[in-house]
Formats: C-alpha cells, sequence, structure tokens
C-alpha cells in the first residue's frame, strides 16, 4: 500500500502534466494571434488564451495546495511533543524520449564508430537507473539510488557530451516542484542539478520522518537536515542559469537555511532532551535556544521576499520565530528568578539587585505570553497549519506554562509595585556562534562505481572530446613465422601503433603509425596491456587482422618489434 507521501507525489506528477499540456496549449493559442491576420480567429484563440489562463492559475493553485501538506511528512510514533518540520518535495520528471535514446545510438555508431546493438544491455541499464532514481524509497537505499545515478551522469557527460556549447540532441525535462512548469534543456548540467535537488529533498524528508522524541532521533534528524543543508549549498554555488526557480539562487539559499534552522532546532532538542524538566540547566537551555532564535529571525525575512515559497512554509517559520523567542524568554526568566549574587549579567541585560531581577523576571514572562499568542494566531490563521494538532499542542502547552509562571508572579508582587518602572529590552541575539551547526556538503568521491559504458574503451582515450575515424581493418599475411609483419607497438590500455617498417607487409596493407588498435583476431583489446596485445599477435602465427582507429592524445609507451 502505498504510504501518504507516495500518494502525495502521485498526485504531484499528474498535476505537473495537467500544467504542462496546458502551457502547451496556452504557447499554441500565442501563436495562433500572432500568426492569423482573421478578426474572428484572433477572438477565439484570444477567448481560449483567458480560459487557459484560468485553468492554469487553478493548477497551480493545487499545487501550491500539495507543497504546503505539511502533516503527512511528519512522524506521529513519538510519546512527547516534537514540533511540526518542513521537508521539500521531490522534483518530477519525464521518461527520456524516443529522440534522446536515439541520439545515444548516434554517437555510439557516428562517434565510436561500433554498432549501437552491442551497447543494448548498457543503454537500458542506464534508462532504467534513471526511472528508478524518479522514485526512491525515503531511506538510505533511495538516497544511495540517487547517488549512484549521479555519479554515473560523470561517465554519461564524458562518453557522450561535448565541452562546447554544441548540442547533441539529448536532452532532459524536468518539473519546477514550486511552480509545476516543465523546463528542458541540452545540458547534463540541468541533469545534475536536479538530481543533486532530489537527493537534498530526500534528505529533508528523511530527516523530518524521524522520532526526535528521543536523543537518538534527534541526532538522526540533525544529521540529514545538515546533509540537506549541504546539497542545497552546493547547489547554490555550483549551478548558476538555471531555467527554474526552485534551482535559483534565491531559492537554494532559502532551502539550504531552512533546512539548518530545522537542524538548529533538532539540536536544541537534544540538549534538552539530556536535561530534567525539575533540575534543568537553564543556562545552558537558554544558549542553544537562542542560536534557533537568530536562525529563524533570518530565515523569516528571506522568506517574505520569496514568493516562490508556499505560504503555509512562510507562516510556520514566522510562528517558529515567535515560539523560540518566547521560550527563550522563559528561559531567561528563570534564570533570573534564581539570581542569589549581584551584579549579574544576562546577555544585553545587567541585573543589580533583588528588585530589579523581579522587574527583568516579570518583563521577560510578559514578553514570553505575548511571543507564544503571536505564533498560536499565525498557525491558527493559516488553513493548512490550524489542523495539524500536535503543532497546535506544542503551541498551546508552552503558552500555558508560561503563563502559569505569569500567574504565580502576580501574586506574589506585593509591594514591589511601588518600585519605579524602568525599560526591559528583549533578550540580544548576537554572538552565539560556538552554538550553531554547520551545513554538510556531499562528498561523491567516496561512492564507488562502474562505468556502464566501459565496453567503450579507457575513458580518457574513448570520450566525447577525441575526436577519431571509422574503424578500419587490416588482414596481415606472412609467409613464414620468422618474418615480420612490419610493424611496433606501443603503449597499455589502449595499445597503439608506433612504427610502420617501409615496404614491410603492414604498409602495403595500409597500417600507418600512431593508430590505436581495438581488435585483434576479433578480440577486444581496448582495454589491454602491452604484452597482452603482443601474445595475441604472436598467437596468431602468419595470419593477423587487426581493426583500429586513428585517435587524439594516445597514449605513449615502450615500443617493440613484432
Amino acid at each position: 500500500m502505498a504510504s501518504v507521501r507516495e500518494k502525495i507525489q502521485q498526485q504531484r506528477k499528474e498535476l505537473n502534466k495537467q500544467i504542462f499540456k496546458s502551457h502547451k496549449t496556452y504557447q499554441g493559442a500565442e501563436n495562433l494571434v500572432k500568426a492569423t491576420e482573421s478578426k474572428e480567429i484572433k477572438d477565439r484563440a484570444a477567448l481560449e488564451l483567458s480560459y487557459i489562463q484560468s485553468q492554469w492559475a487553478t493548477l497551480r493553485e493545487k499545487l501550491q495546495e500539495l507543497n504546503s501538506n505539511i502533516d503527512s511528512y511528519q512522524n506521529l510514533d513519538g510519546n512527547r511533543m516534537t514540533f511540526t518540520m518542513l521537508a521539500v518535495g521531490l522534483k518530477e520528471s519525464v521518461p527520456l524520449e524516443k529522440s534522446a535514446k536515439l541520439s545515444f545510438n548516434e554517437i555510439i555508431l557516428e562517434h565510436y564508430g561500433e554498432s549501437p546493438d552491442q551497447y543494448k544491455e548498457e543503454l537500458e541499464t542506464l534508462y532504467t537507473l534513471r526511472q528508478k532514481s524518479l522514485n526512491p524509497n525515503r531511506d538510505e537505499g533511495g538516497l544511495k539510488l540517487l547517488k549512484e545515478y549521479f555519479n554515473h551522469l560523470f561517465y554519461v557527460e564524458s562518453r557522450f557530451f561535448k565541452s562546447d556549447s554544441r548540442s547533441n540532441g539529448i536532452h532532459f525535462s524536468w518539473f519546477d516542484c514550486l511552480a509545476g512548469t516543465l523546463h528542458t534543456q541540452f545540458s547534463i548540467d540541468y541533469e545534475k542539478a536536479c538530481v543533486l535537488f532530489n537527493i537534498g529533498s530526500l534528505h529533508s524528508q528523511i530527516a523530518t520522518r524521524q522520532d526526535r522524541s528521543y536523543c537518538e532521533g534527534a541526532e538522526e534528524a540533525l544529521k540529514h537536515y545538515q546533509f540537506a543543508a549541504g546539497v542545497f549549498k552546493f547547489l547554490g554555488k555550483f549551478f548558476i542559469n538555471t531555467p527554474s526557480s526552485d534551482l535559483s539562487e534565491k531559492c537554494q539559499e532559502v532551502l539550504q537555511l531552512l533546512m539548518l534552522s530545522q537542524a538548529q532546532e533538532c539540536l536544541y532538542e537534544r540538549i534538552a532532551l539530556t536535561e530534567h524538566e525539575e533540575k534543568a540547566n537553564n543556562s545552558k537551555l537558554l544558549d542553544y535556544l537562542m542560536s534557533v532564535v537568530e536562525s529563524y529571525q533570518k530565515l523569516d525575512a528571506l522568506m517574505r521576499l520569496n514568493s516562490d515559497v508556499p505560504q503555509a512554509w512562510s507562516v510556520l517559520v514566522s510562528a517558529k520565530y515567535s515560539h523560540y523567542s518566547a521560550l527563550a524568554h522563559f528561559y531567561a526568566a528563570r534564570i533570573v528568578q534564581s539570581v542569589e549574587a549581584f551584579p549579574f549579567d544576562i546577555y544585553d541585560q545587567n541585573i543589580q539587585s533583588i528588585s530589579m531581577a523581579a522587574h527583568v523576571t516579570r518583563a521577560y514572562v510578559d514578553m514570553a505570553v505575548d511571543k507564544h499568542g503571536e505564533a498560536l494566531r499565525k498557525v491558527k490563521s493559516n488553513r493548512h497549519l490550524k489542523h495539524i494538532d500536535s503543532l497546535l499542542e506544542v503551541l498551546e502547552h508552552t503558552q500555558e506554562r508560561s503563563g502559569k509562571l505569569q500567574n504565580s508572579l502576580t501574586s506574589k508582587r506585593g509591594d514591589d509595585l511601588s518600585i519605579d518602572f524602568f525599560e526591559i529590552q528583549p533578550l540580544s541575539i548576537s554572538g552565539l556562534s560556538s552554538k550553531k551547526v554547520t551545513e554538510i556538503e556531499p562528498d561523491f568521491e567516496n561512492e564507488e562505481i562502474e562505468d556502464i559504458f566501459a565496453q567503450l574503451g579507457p575513458l580518457n582515450v574513448f570520450n566525447a572530446k577525441n575526436n577519431w575515424t571509422t574503424v578500419a581493418k587490416f588482414d596481415l599475411k606472412r609467409k613464414s613465422y620468422g618474418e615480420s609483419f612490419g610493424f611496433t607497438v606501443r603503449g597499455n590500455v589502449p595499445v597503439s601503433v608506433e612504427t610502420v617498417d617501409k615496404g614491410g607487409i603492414a604498409e602495403k596493407a595500409g597500417l600507418k603509425g600512431g593508430e590505436v588498435i581495438v581488435k585483434v583476431n576479433g578480440f577486444d583489446v581496448k582495454w589491454a596491456f602491452h604484452k597482452e596485445v603482443v601474445t595475441l599477435i604472436k598467437a596468431a602465427e602468419n595470419n593477423v587482422t587487426l581493426h583500429t582507429v586513428s585517435l587524439v592524445n594516445s597514449d605513449e609507451s615502450k615500443s617493440l618489434t613484432l
């Protein structure tokens, strides 16, 4: 049975298809308006455009609804209240079109001079791997699959894509996961960027599903959010001028900071789990809390400037900023309550006496209650968030706890009412870098994979950049075993012809120096060492058939007269 997340992903896929269809129809109607001189046809096309625009807007609203379905990604098995987190949906793609597959065949035939039929299995392996990577499991196995495909793209790029801007006919199409529009590029960098995006998204989903009600779960979530932040940072740094908004530098900045903020939140939760409620180290909790507040403050400001972010995300982040500000002031009040020696500093506030401590405590508690109420109002104002019971439960519980402390302080004030009033500033949130988490950028070098297209030959020679002739066949025959074939070879993997004797058997057959030997008597020797090729030629006795190609930058090695 499909999970809720899988159902959401399937719905996103269907919506993307409908958006793409309406977008293409819209383009067709626009072209018709430009091409025709008939007023009647123009009016009909204009009416069609208006209808499609309305339909398109409706479909995009539905996609926004899916992106706002926050609750489906949460872990509901925990036995302790944990805050709602945000996960990023996967980008959807369409399978490689027939024209793209034909282009792979043409490159194998025209560039490498080999029959595509010999590489049916390798090509099918590539297509299957890509298709599987579009629907990965939400676990380590899914991450491994995506990383495997991403690493294979290095070999695909080297084998089939030149470094210049010329198109080879292989294109990739992906939907923008936020806007739903389809973008097609003839660049393998676009494919890499989209796969990387999904690696970051999957890390975010794995993190969000963790049970953070115990230390191990909080630690696991922290790690995956750091990995997700690292991927989005990597994307924003190395993939520029991408066609879709979800891959833009601006969007990657938001996603990176979102993942870091949630990682910071997990770190605080892990610290809080190690402290006992009654004997909690309030100063320690406050230090970690202030880093969470600082992170969400920056993220809240950044999200307000990005219209592509789902509204439910912006509201939740804003509510978290208010909530954690409230918690910080609550713990600050507890700290000030316990002060016995004066003067005492708490961040930017210097407390000099018992009476001042009473005022500061009350001010911080009042700020906490006010911020808790603000967070609740924000959540209840959003139609997606107000139905998440676990989210409301956390906010209401912390508000109630701060309210109880406020009431207890009110009943104890007594003569404190006569103390002169002075303004109490909110807590400062600067200078806490020692408590901050950092992103973990992706490292693919440790992922060992085999080149699917190794049969084409060593990658340093048989790649898309090097150009060579079609395969040439040479039948060399000598009269006796002691007679020379009239050529020498050099190098390893692959072996090439070094010299051709003037007037010898090889020269008469048309063999020339510098040609790379790809077959000896039907045996593929592109991966063979010098000694192996010599052995095969000697084993042929008086008749040897060579298949060669003329390559650029062939390896140089020792020579041997045959």
